[in-house]
């Protein structure tokens, strides 16, 4: 599959031999809006573009890990104020200063309540692809570049052809839906 990276772009890639999606990264340290700004949802651009192939989709799925532990990050003033000690624009640090800020941005890692939103990608479509996160939290907080924050699967897709009938075919079932056959 064709893929173009911008900066910070990393290329998806999978957990294991058998996983079925491929997880995608962070490209560059992103403040996460708290539920009451944009409605507590934040684009987070991946910095990647793809040729996905006619006759199929991408699917944008959160990580399970995720989902089940709350979103890696670190609270934006805890953030702010490591980045502020270094008094310097990020692009002009030194090897040794960049260590330096992964490890204290390590060791204040915490887990946020926060989920990324289904997507869904078009053949069509060449732009940027992003995530979109929505925050459950009352503050802001960072996922830094590097982490992985979501998984892409890629779907075959049919393009039936539709006909207007008067009548559909009978089954069995006819009327219900929505938990109608029962809950076991």
């Amino acid at each position: 599959m064709d893929i173009k990276l911008l900066e910070g772009g990393c290329i998806p890639t999978k957990g294991s031999e058998g996983a079925a999606g491929y997880d995608l990264y962070v490209a560059q340290d992103t403040v996460i809006n708290p539920r009451g700004v944009n409605c507590g949802r934040t684009l987070v651009p991946l910095h990647l573009c793809m040729e996905i192939p006619e006759g199929q989709e991408a699917l944008i799925d959160p990580r399970s890990g995720c989902s089940a532990k709350g979103m890696p990050g670190i609270s934006k003033d805890v953030f702010d104020f490591i980045m502020g000690q270094y008094n310097t624009d990020c692009n002009h640090l030194s090897e040794e200063q960049r260590k330096r800020i992964d490890k204290e941005i390590t060791d204040n890692m915490n887990r946020f309540d926060a989920d990324v939103l289904e997507g869904k990608i078009d053949s069509d479509y060449r732009g940027i692809i992003s995530v979109i996160v929505h925050s459950h939290e009352d503050r802001p907080f960072v996922v830094t570049k590097g982490t992985r924050i979501a998984q892409i699967t890629f779907i075959k897709v049919e393009s039936p052809t539709f006909h207007q009938v008067e009548n559909l075919s009978t089954t069995p079932r006819q009327e219900g839906g929505f938990g109608h056959t029962g809950i076991l």
